[in-house]
């Protein structure tokens, strides 16, 4: 079930719509992508505060890899599609926030494949030859996931707010 907003007294009152099972389905899949989007850019965050100190865990963290988790923010879209084509035309592409999340996945993609991915293949195979790690990379590195964090949660306010519609 979902929400559509309905003012009554001067407060809005949420009216629910049915939907399919596999609308259900595909929403819990979508939320479920979103929470563990957050967490993995989390859990790389914190083994790359803790590379320089040599930490065991987080040099596991950055072996050869590891980190290909990250890019589960690319079914983000996949489900939002699935979302709206099986959303009995409650949704449509047209919806402002359907266009606003889209933006804020395209940013956040460019971030993660145009600046942390990059530093992070540069920081494993850096950790992986020579023990040793670049600062600048790590710095690259936390300074896109603080951004990729940001904008996961700007995006889930986004879809729950969902303004336009």
């Amino acid at each position: 079930m979902t929400s559509s907003r309905t003012w009554h007294n001067g407060r809005m009152l949420l009216a629910t719509s049915s939907h399919s099972t596999l609308f259900d389905v595909v929403l819990i899949a979508h939320i479920l992508v979103g929470i563990a989007a957050l967490v993995l850019v989390v859990v790389t965050y914190v083994s790359a505060l803790h590379l320089p100190r040599g930490d065991e865990s987080a040099k596991q963290f950055f072996r050869p890899g590891a980190q290909w988790p990250l890019r589960i923010v690319h079914l983000l879209p996949v489900t939002g599609v699935v979302l709206v084509l099986t959303s009995h035309h409650d949704f449509a592409f047209s919806n402002p926030f359907i266009g606003i999340g889209f933006a804020i996945w395209f940013i956040m993609s460019g971030i993660l494949e145009g600046m942390v991915m990059p530093s992070v293949r540069v920081t494993v195979s850096s950790v992986a030859e020579h023990g040793a790690v670049d600062a600048a990379k790590l710095a690259r590195i936390r300074y896109g996931l603080d951004a990729t964090a940001v904008l996961l949660i700007v995006a889930a306010v986004v879809m729950v707010a969902q303004p336009g519609s």
